[in-house]
C-alpha cells in the first residue's frame, strides 16, 4: 500500500477502525475498503492485533503493593520553600533585572534597524516591479491596438480595391 496508489492513509485506516475519523471523511473510507483488497487485508491485520492486545490477561496490583505505591508518593513531596527558591531566582537583584531588560530593548531596537530597511527595500522593489508590469500591459495593449487597427485598414482597402 502506497501513497502514490491509494487515497487512503495507514493513519486513516486506523482512525477508522477506532472511530476516530471525522464523519465526512468516513464514506469515503467506507467505499475503498469496499474496492481495495490490500487495505481490507491491512485492516484485518490491525483488528487481529488489536484483538491480541485486548486478549492478554492482566494482573491487578495486590494491596500492599498498592499500599507502599501511594506511601511512597507522599513522601517524595518537595516543600514549598524549594519550589520559591527555583521559581523566584533569589540571587538576582533589581539591578541585574534592569540591566536585563534594558539589554532585551537594545536588541529589539538593533534587530528592527536591520530589518526594517530591508523590509523598505523589498517592498519598493515591488512596487517598481508591479509599475513595470503595468506599464508593460498598457503598451501591448496600445500595440494590440494599433495593430489591430491597421489590419482593419489594410482589409478595408483590399476589400474597396476588389470592387474596383
Amino acid at each position: 500500500m502506497s501513497a502514490t496508489t491509494h487515497p487512503v492513509s495507514l493513519e486513516e485506516l486506523t482512525a477508522h477502525l477506532d472511530g476516530e475519523l471525522p464523519a465526512d471523511r468516513a464514506p469515503a473510507i467506507v467505499l475503498h475498503l469496499a474496492e481495495c483488497l490490500a487495505c481490507r487485508e491491512q485492516v484485518l491485520g490491525f483488528r487481529s492485533l488489536s484483538d491480541k492486545f485486548h486478549s492478554w490477561p492482566t494482573e491487578s496490583l495486590s494491596t500492599a503493593v498498592e499500599e507502599r505505591i501511594l506511601s511512597a508518593q507522599f513522601q517524595i513531596s518537595v516543600p514549598a520553600a524549594a519550589l520559591y527558591r527555583v521559581i523566584r531566582f533569589p540571587h538576582w537583584s533589581w539591578k541585574r533585572w534592569t540591566l536585563m531588560a534594558v539589554a532585551s530593548g537594545c536588541a529589539v531596537l538593533l534587530l528592527m534597524a536591520i530589518a526594517l530597511p530591508i523590509f523598505t527595500a523589498l517592498r519598493w522593489r515591488r512596487v517598481r516591479l508591479l509599475k513595470r508590469v503595468d506599464s508593460e500591459r498598457k503598451r501591448l495593449a496600445n500595440y494590440s491596438t494599433s495593430h489591430q487597427t491597421a489590419l482593419t485598414l489594410a482589409s478595408l482597402s483590399n476589400s474597396r480595391l476588389r470592387t474596383r
